[in-house]
């Protein structure tokens, strides 16, 4: 994909699932209208001078794809940063970091073995199927999709202090998992280190209409540590975070 800058005065689209997750930023853009597009809300406004776009787009899969197709078509942005809160995978994560989308990967995706009636349930056993785009000459197959190399490389250089910042492999699927088991299969099977709701489906739709994306999440809570329950404080942390990245965007072009 050829680079993004410079940005050209398209917008950035900032996507954010719940209003604790996206309210900080659209209170951040200045002046700001808001528009409604099939049920879904997006207010327009400018960050450091330059076009910004907020989007909530609800959780869960479906919703974050029509988000992103409508931001797309209505607006043309320059690339998308979608961020909000997650649930810890990898051990060494805590409440407060934060993982940049290097790699994003579906977690509800799954043959399952034939079983007879009787015999039960091994979630252990499933098997992930992959995804497919279907296209004009055939079909396209992919089991993980990346985050942009040059919104990667913005987030990194973006200081963050309210604890550690790293590339990582974050997952999507409509269930909240809590079972450590469950999620210790589903890191060691996909090599998720966190998981969320919208990622993978946002990345899949950018991916269609060739728009860079970027997901960043803050860790809000995990299972591996039961002290560190979810506080919606995480999600004012990871706005103020975007903010910053967006506002080094900006600089760059």
């Amino acid at each position: 994909m050829k680079s993004i800058f410079p940005l050209s005065g398209r917008p950035i689209v900032v996507i954010g699932p719940m209003p604790c997750e996206i309210d900080a930023i659209c209170a951040a853009i200045a002046p700001c209208e808001e528009m409604t597009l099939g049920g879904y809300r997006f207010t327009r406004g400018t960050v450091s001078g330059y076009p910004v776009i907020a989007a909530k787009s609800l959780i869960g899969m479906v919703n974050a794809a029509v988000t992103t197709t409508l931001a797309i078509r209505e607006f043309e942005p320059a690339a998308i940063i979608l961020q909000g809160t997650s649930g810890g995978h990898d051990p060494a994560r805590h409440r407060y970091d934060i993982i940049l989308g290097q790699r994003l990967v579906e977690l509800g995706n799954f043959y399952t073995p034939h079983r007879g009636a009787g015999e039960g349930t091994r979630p252990e056993d499933w098997y992930a199927m992959g995804e497919e785009i279907m296209t004009e000459n055939g079909v396209e197959r992919f089991t993980a999709l990346f985050g942009d190399g040059e919104l990667l490389a913005i987030a990194e250089k973006t200081p963050y202090d309210d604890g550690e910042k790293v590339r990582g492999t974050i997952g999507s699927a409509d269930i909240w998992n809590k079972e450590l088991d469950r999620i210790a299969h589903l890191r060691r099977t996909s090599g998720s280190d966190a998981e969320e709701m919208e990622g993978f489906a946002v990345a899949q739709v950018c991916k269609a209409f060739g728009v860079p994306m970027l997901n960043i999440r803050i860790v809000s809570n995990s299972e591996l540590y039961p002290e560190e329950a979810f506080l919606e404080d995480t999600a004012l942390k990871c706005q103020k975070y975007v903010l910053d990245v967006i506002r080094n965007m900006i600089a760059a072009r």
